[in-house]
C-alpha cells in the first residue's frame, strides 16, 4: 500500500474501545493532580532555593555571599558561577512550577544540582544534616518522574 492511502484510513471506534482501557481514562485525573502537586512542590522549593542565592530572600546569602562561597569551593570566577547557579535554580524552579517551556526548567535545575553534588556534597554522608546531598538526590528522582510525558506513564 502506498503511504498516502494508509494515512487516510481511520480506526473504527470499536477497535479504539478495545485498545484504550477505561481504567486509564478514569485514573488520569488523579494522576494529573498528583503530578501537579509534585511539580508545584519541587518547583517551588527550587525557586525558593535559587532566590536565597540570587536575591537573599528567605534568609539567604544573596549573590555576594554565594559568590564568596563558590570561590571558596574553587569555582572561579565566583560571580559567573554564582549568577549561573542562582539563575538556573530560580529560573528552572519557576519554569517547573509553571509548567512552562518544558523540559528547560528541569534540565536547568538538574545541571545546577549535579554541580552542587560534585563540589559541595561529594564524599559526605547522604543525610543533609551531615552536609550530604539528600535533598539533591530526592529532587533528581522527583523531577525525572514528574516531567515524564503522559504517554509513558503506566
Amino acid at each position: 500500500m502506498k503511504f498516502s492511502v494508509m494515512e487516510k484510513q481511520s480506526i473504527p471506534n470499536t477497535v479504539k474501545e478495545m485498545v484504550v482501557p477505561k481504567s486509564r481514562e478514569e485514573s488520569s485525573t488523579m494522576r494529573d493532580l498528583g503530578l501537579l502537586t509534585l511539580r508545584l512542590t519541587i518547583g517551588g522549593l527550587l525557586a525558593g532555593h535559587g532566590s536565597q542565592k540570587l536575591f537573599g530572600w528567605f534568609s539567604g546569602p544573596g549573590l555576594k555571599g554565594t559568590t564568596g562561597w563558590l570561590e571558596s569551593l574553587g569555582l572561579k570566577p565566583g560571580t559567573l558561577w554564582a549568577t549561573s547557579a542562582s539563575a538556573s535554580e530560580f529560573g528552572g524552579g519557576m519554569l517547573t512550577t509553571l509548567g512552562f517551556l518544558h523540559p528547560l526548567g528541569p534540565l536547568g535545575t538538574i545541571g545546577a544540582m549535579i554541580m552542587a553534588t560534585a563540589k559541595a556534597h561529594w564524599g559526605k554522608p547522604i543525610w543533609a544534616s551531615q552536609g550530604g546531598a539528600a535533598y539533591h538526590q530526592y529532587s533528581y528522582s522527583t523531577r525525572s518522574y514528574a516531567h515524564r510525558p503522559r504517554a509513558f506513564l503506566a
